[in-house]
């Protein structure tokens, strides 16, 4: 009689034992879907500073426009972005012909043409920018402008 007793027990403990192998399972899958979520959150949130840093950047540059070279440091970009000309243009709050995009050559996850950057993958670089009063290419007026040099990964000379 204790044998069967005891039969019985076993079944019904192994039996529970899958259900709570599930209830495990579950819950690891719900940890793991919570520790990627603030993954990607902290990833939007440093390209998110990084933007604003870049921004900064530009706009410290035109209202000094000394010949130094404003750097902004350590930024995320994402991969698939494309910064323009005009888009700089419209940060630095002046023509879009007077804004240069310097050809970064050694970083290879950049690709630069005259009017637009983009990223061909997620990468952390160093921004440049060197702001000069001088006359803008294609400007008829007369008057000094704020040209502005921009470079992503590579660095510009002062002066």
């Amino acid at each position: 009689m204790w044998v069967a007793y005891l039969y019985n027990l076993n079944e019904r403990g192994q039996a529970f034992a899958v259900y709570r192998l599930l209830i495990g399972a579950i819950l690891a899958i719900m940890i793991m879907f919570f520790i990627s979520g603030i993954y990607i959150y902290f990833e939007e949130q440093k390209a998110i500073v990084s933007e604003r840093g870049m921004q900064s950047a530009i706009r410290n540059a035109v209202s000094s426009p000394n010949g130094d070279v404003i750097v902004a440091e350590n930024l995320t970009f994402r991969q698939g972005t494309v910064y323009s000309r005009g888009g700089f243009a419209h940060i630095a709050a002046i023509p879009e012909s007077c804004i240069e995009i310097s050809q970064a050559r050694s970083v290879s996850a950049v690709e630069a043409s005259e009017d637009e950057i983009s990223i061909r993958k997620q990468i952390m670089l160093d921004v440049y920018v060197k702001c000069n009063l001088e006359e803008c290419d294609g400007d008829d007026e007369t008057r000094d402008d704020v040209m502005c040099e921009i470079s992503f990964g590579e660095k510009l000379e002062s002066g």
